[in-house]
């Protein structure tokens, strides 16, 4: 656990990113190089996790982490994702699919480009979070401050992300945020009415 005091964005996501590049480097083979794509990639970089896995970035915006061989702009609200079918061991969309018009259209494209038995890491905002409940209770119409057009509970993204071949190898909650005094504190394991996002590990299956 982690205790924040008025964190900046790189230091509130510095620990769920952490545990992406750890739970990859786990379930990566040593011997054999693999592919990663990173969904998003303009904040965090993966290009450093290890010397077998090589990574790639999509993002709307130009990335600062990643060379014109290891990126591609687009944009996820028209575009599909710009890579072959069965391209990549891993792929990771960290607070992605709540900022997107097409949500469910990015996870089958996902599921496009992992190959099977592939990793899919995810991460999303929590509808049942105490502020978003307070929001419903008083009736707030002001959206979340960074543009968030989906939220996602855990019954439907799950029964969805199901249907596509994924199986849910581990499910975690993370980040407490109090707005007032802004403290935030970083845990895997806060109660479901505490945490604000939501890391999902899957794997997919195709037939």
């Amino acid at each position: 656990m982690k205790i924040l005091l008025n964190p900046t964005y790189q230091e509130s996501e510095s620990m769920r990113f952490d545990y992406f590049r750890r739970e990859i480097l786990k379930l990566s083979d040593k011997n054999r190089p693999s592919k990663l794509l990173d969904i998003g990639c303009s904040q965090l970089d993966f290009s450093k996790t290890s010397k077998t896995i090589e990574s790639f970035g999509v993002d709307i915006k130009k990335s600062e982490q990643y060379d014109s061989l290891h990126f591609k702009q687009c944009n996820l609200d028209t575009e599909d994702i710009p890579y072959a079918d069965n391209y990549f061991d891993f792929v990771v969309a960290g607070e992605v699919i709540e900022h997107v018009k097409r949500p469910f259209e990015v996870i089958e494209e996902v599921a496009r480009v992992l190959k099977n038995g592939g990793y899919l890491f995810l991460s999303t905002p929590n509808p049942s979070y105490y502020l978003e409940i307070l929001k419903e209770l008083f009736g707030s119409k002001k959206i979340d401050d960074v543009e968030h057009l989906n939220l996602f509970s855990r019954i439907h993204l799950t029964a969805y992300l199901e249907k596509k071949g994924f199986s849910i190898i581990e499910m975690k909650r993370y980040k407490f945020w109090i707005p007032f005094i802004k403290l935030m504190i970083l845990s895997l394991h806060t109660p479901p009415l505490l945490n604000y996002q939501t890391i999902y590990k899957l794997k997919i299956h195709k037939t």
